[in-house]
């Protein structure tokens, strides 16, 4: 305890400050800041013993259950200064996220109203509503979903948003210039310069990771992951927008809603949103995990650990381009989204078991009689 009087500290059976003399009843309990950290923690679906065991249906175990505004308001504190644990208290826990899944379900609620206000009401000011909102529904929830994944909890869902936002606009502003640059406008889209387009893409997506990582200097794979998949998601919401507006969709008219030719535009775009964001995801992690938590520099991107992820998504988002020009098939598509989420979740596993280590090591290294033996406020 504090007395409120003059800042000095009072044993809990104390009656009086040793200090001033004041009564003790006046003084001031200090806010337990590790204990809102442990808070946060298990608000996320984590425990705090150090376990190894990797179970994916921890993922979606805290989905369907119910869930308070407290719990989601303390939930967004992590990431502070205050909040955010040392490695020695850090959980080392297999993720439990929910909060990703009230966040979609609010996007999509909010998409369908605004299509039966076109379709059935025909307001067509409803139409850029539906594009914006329609391209946040997969790429803001999946941002936090990630954000939830991220074990250190040292990224706060402010940051997120600035990367999600500012980095998305950089990406496409980049991309364009590079499209520019490196596609010749009359050229046929062969397999050359479909991979072309797909380096016009992720090379920004790189750029503004490193960007971001040199800003913030995390040191974990999760942080990777959590920041490549921020800007990422902020590139595939601004390309799902341009794609339907620009797009050989009539917005003079409130009948191609529902239609078969708008639904197919949709679900295509979102699907491609929910690809762009499982590749800045692989980027991030990736190069998260080359840096070996060490500063960033240039030899990372030389990198077997970097280029064993960088070097998928190039590839893959090369065969979903080359799909939508030559072929169309809705099953390649949907199977680069498999092939992509599962090489986030690998990476997501890999960053578990890095937080693992280093939380194991910070308690070895700790001396039993200089270690530290509880949180310092």
């Amino acid at each position: 305890m504090t007395c409120k009087y003059c800042g000095s500290e009072i044993p809990e059976d104390a009656r009086h400050c040793p200090n001033c003399g004041k009564p003790a009843g006046t003084a001031v309990r200090k806010p337990d800041m590790a204990a809102v950290r442990n808070k946060a923690s298990s608000i996320a679906g984590a425990v705090a013993d150090v376990k190894r065991d990797i179970h994916f249906t921890d993922l979606f175990t805290e989905i369907f259950k119910k869930h308070s505004k407290k719990e989601s308001g303390e939930l967004f504190v992590c990431g502070t200064e205050n909040t955010t644990p040392s490695e020695r208290s850090m959980i080392a826990e297999w993720p439990k996220p929910w909060l990703h899944s009230r966040v979609f379900a609010v996007l999509l609620l909010m998409t369908l109203l605004l299509l039966v206000l076109i379709r059935l009401l025909h307001n067509l000011n409803a139409v850029p509503s539906l594009l914006f909102i329609g391209g946040l529904m997969v790429p803001f929830s999946l941002m936090i979903f990630i954000w939830e994944c991220n074990i250190p909890r040292n990224i706060s869902v402010v940051h997120c948003v600035v990367m999600f936002l500012l980095g998305g606009a950089a990406v496409l502003i980049i991309a364009e210039l590079l499209v520019k640059a490196l596609l010749p406008e009359q050229s046929k889209w062969g397999f050359f310069i479909t991979l072309l387009a797909a380096l016009a893409d992720t090379i920004p997506l790189t750029l503004l990771t490193i960007f971001f990582v040199k800003r913030r200097k995390p040191g974990y794979i999760l942080n990777g992951v959590c920041i490549g998949g921020c800007v990422g998601g902020g590139f595939a919401m601004l390309l799902f927008v341009g794609a339907l507006f620009t797009g050989d969709l009539d917005f003079n008219s409130g009948s191609v809603y529902l239609d078969r030719t708008f639904l197919k535009h949709f679900f295509d775009n979102i699907l491609y949103s929910f690809c762009v964001l499982n590749f800045g995801a692989m980027i991030g992690g990736g190069l998260l995990d080359a840096m070996a938590q060490k500063p960033f520099r240039f030899a990372a991107l030389r990198d077997v650990r970097f280029l064993r992820m960088a070097l998928p998504a190039v590839a893959l988002m090369t065969v979903y381009y080359f799909n939508n020009i030559r072929w169309n098939s809705l099953l390649l598509r949907l199977l680069v989204a498999v092939i992509s989420a599962v090489l986030v979740l690998l990476l997501i596993s890999a960053g578990q078991k890095q937080c693992v280590r280093i939380c194991q090591a910070a308690w070895e290294t700790d001396s039993p009689d200089g270690g530290e033996t509880e949180e310092q406020d």
